[in-house]
């Protein structure tokens, strides 16, 4: 979505790369004109490849909880050794005391861009509002509606 916005605001889609782990699935990408580059945030050396020339990073966190501190170094090392001007990190409301459980691994990537000295910038999002829909009528846990409620963890 991000890339399909740069695009639709004037800016030149070879200009803009996305790196994926599975490039078939972003054939539209590459027939809009962006560059399409395959890399894995385990892979160092592959970050580094697919990263050269990006100057700025759009940082959108890893899907593999219990893996994502040591991939997300991997992607802040990888970064700043292509010169990456400006990382932008993908985090949590409140990463620092949030005691959501996957809150943890966004304070340490937080910490880990604070302590690299790469220019970067924190975009706190709310939860993801999919995630409410296990809630609704079809969904694994459906309720919402005939309780008159949906329920979330954003105080009243």
């Amino acid at each position: 979505m991000v890339v399909d916005r740069l695009i639709a605001k004037g800016v030149e889609p070879d200009s803009v790369v996305a790196v994926v782990r599975d490039p078939a699935k972003a054939t539209a990408l590459a027939t809009r004109g962006a560059v399409v580059r395959s890399s894995d945030c385990n892979d160092p050396v592959a970050l580094e490849e697919a990263f050269k020339g990006v100057d700025r990073l759009l940082f959108i966190f890893g899907s593999e909880v219990g893996r994502r501190v040591t991939q997300h170094r991997n992607v802040i090392n990888a970064a700043k050794a292509c010169g990456i001007v400006r990382i932008y990190y993908t985090s949590v409301l409140r990463a620092a005391d949030n005691p959501m459980i996957l809150a943890a691994e966004h304070k340490v990537t937080e910490q880990m861009l604070a302590s690299s000295g790469a220019p970067h910038t924190i975009l706190r999002h709310g939860w993801y509002t999919e995630n409410y829909t296990a809630e609704l009528p079809g969904g694994r846990f459906p309720g919402a509606v005939s309780r008159g409620v949906l329920v979330h963890a954003a105080g009243d």
